[in-house]
């Protein structure tokens, strides 16, 4: 399995929409970039060159940014790959025209253009939406004694976990458990889930939102919400106890 075949975003986590969105900040500069290289003055600027480089432009982002809101990592390294050129090519024509003005935009420019793709790699990172499946795999590794049990009583499904930090976790099970696999297919349906997590003596519960799903339904990424202070620290005690044992 690739490493986002089989793969759905079943509901966009807030702080990602917004790292990505912000990448429609690049429309704009695209536009100022070219009326800052014209060098024309005020009156005769090049708005409608302008104007047709941020369309090209937009025409990029758009589906670039849709990619991204479906967790395809691939968008990531394409949009670093599209901003490292951009950042080159600027550099290099304030060097080649020994335009200070310009050198300057392209400092700005490659500021921007870090924050908004770590902030991007950071939620595409986080446990809910990165299983842990490698290329190789047809399951993710699971991490040893941990458990989560999803659902009310009477509906409740105990199932592995495979990632876990403090804003949610990865959860699966085998494809050969059907029942369970029918289960999970519905809970991702749901609009909100009861959390259970255990590990060894430790327990914590929480309330979570679906996230993401494999489409065999054997997995599900969860985000944990509505944690008050106390909960919040309760999943952080219990996940550096994960952590140092070596096993997040």
């Amino acid at each position: 399995m690739g490493e986002n075949d089989g793969m759905t975003v079943i509901s966009v986590p807030p702080r990602l929409r917004v790292a990505a969105c912000t990448l429609f900040l690049c429309i704009p500069l695209i536009a100022v970039e070219v009326l800052i290289v014209s060098r024309a003055p005020g009156w005769n600027l090049p708005y409608r060159r302008a104007i047709y480089w941020a369309t090209a432009y937009s025409l990029i982002v758009f589906p670039l940014v849709s990619w991204i809101l479906a967790a395809k990592r691939l968008a990531f390294f394409i949009a670093l790959v599209l901003g490292a050129i951009w950042i080159l090519t600027s550099a290099s024509l304030a060097i080649r025209l020994n335009f200070p003005s310009l050198g300057f935009f392209t400092v700005g420019l490659f500021g921007l253009l870090v924050a908004q793709l770590y902030w991007i790699r950071v939620e595409l990172n986080r446990s809910f939406l990165d299983p842990g499946i490698h290329w190789y795999q047809g399951l993710p590794s699971r991490v040893p004694g941990l458990l989560c049990n999803l659902g009310d009583i009477g509906q409740e499904v105990e199932l592995r976990v495979s990632r876990i930090d403090l804003d949610g976790a990865f959860v699966f099970c085998k494809p050969t458990e059907v029942d369970i696999v029918q289960l999970m297919g519905e809970l991702a349906l749901h609009s909100r889930i009861n959390v259970t997590l255990r590990f060894r003596d430790r327990v914590v519960q929480s309330l979570a939102r679906p996230i993401l799903v494999i489409d065999r339904g054997m997995g599900l990424g969860i985000q944990f919400m509505q944690m008050s202070a106390d909960s919040k620290k309760e999943v952080g005690d219990f996940v550096e106890s994960l952590r140092g044992e070596g096993y997040v």
